[in-house]
C-alpha cells in the first residue's frame, strides 16, 4: 500500500511592513447589502504587495508583509460506523443570532440519534479522530479475521520462519500505515463488506 504525503495546510498572514505587528487593516470591496460582508481585496481577488496597509499597533501605513502560517484544524469528529468526517450532531444554537453554537444537545456522550452521518445517511454514534482511531487498533488487535491480516498487508504466513515473526511483520506494516490508510482498510473489511453483503 502506497504511503500518502501529509500537507499541512497553511493560510497567508498580514504584518505591518515597518513594525510586523499583524494588527493591520486593509482597504476592501464590501457588500453593504449583506451586513457589509467582505467581497474582494480593494486590489482585486487577492491582496497585493502594492496595498497599502494601516498598522493599529504603530499607527503607520507601510506595504504588508505577507508570512505562511501553518494552520492547526480543531481535532476532527469522524463516523463510527464507516469513518466519514461528513458528520452533524444535535447542539444548542441561538436561532435569532445567526444560529451562533452554544453547547451539544447531550449531557454526557452522545446517543447515535444525536448524530447523523451525510456519507452512511444513517444515526450513527460519532467520535474525536484521536478516539476513532484508538478503536480502529483495538480492531486490528483484537477482532481481525484469520485471512484480514494477509488481506490488508499483502504478507503470507508461510513466508516467515514462525508465527511470531509474521505477527511482527503485520504489526510493522500496520503502525507504518497513516490514519486514513488504516481508516481505508478498517472500512474495506467492514463497513464495505457489510453494505456489498445487503
Amino acid at each position: 500500500m502506497e504511503r500518502e504525503s501529509v500537507n499541512k495546510p497553511t493560510r497567508t498572514v498580514v504584518r505591518c511592513g515597518k513594525c510586523s505587528s499583524r494588527e493591520v487593516d486593509v482597504r476592501a470591496w464590501v457588500s453593504p447589502n449583506l451586513d457589509n460582508a467582505f467581497a474582494m481585496y480593494h486590489d482585486g481577488n487577492s491582496l497585493e504587495e502594492t496595498e497599502i496597509c494601516y498598522c493599529r499597533a504603530c499607527g503607520e501605513r507601510s506595504g504588508p508583509r505577507f508570512e505562511q502560517e501553518e494552520i492547526t484544524p480543531p481535532e476532527p469528529y469522524r463516523c463510527t460506523n464507516c469513518g466519514s468526517l461528513h458528520v452533524q450532531h444535535k447542539a444548542w444554537v441561538r436561532s435569532n443570532n445567526d444560529h451562533e453554537y452554544i453547547n451539544d444537545a447531550w449531557e454526557v456522550e452522545p446517543h447515535e440519534n444525536d448524530c447523523w452521518c451525510e456519507y452512511c445517511e444513517g444515526h450513527h454514534v460519532i467520535k474525536p479522530h484521536r478516539e476513532f482511531m484508538e478503536d480502529i487498533d483495538y480492531w486490528f488487535l483484537y477482532e481481525l479475521q484469520p485471512d484480514d491480516p494477509e488481506v490488508i498487508t499483502g504478507l503470507c504466513e508461510c513466508d516467515y520462519p514462525s508465527a511470531e515473526a509474521y505477527d511482527a511483520a503485520v504489526a510493522a506494516y500496520w503502525n507504518g500505515l497513516s490514519d486514513e490508510q488504516k481508516i481505508s482498510c478498517w472500512k474495506a473489511l467492514t463497513y464495505d463488506k457489510r453494505t456489498s453483503e445487503e
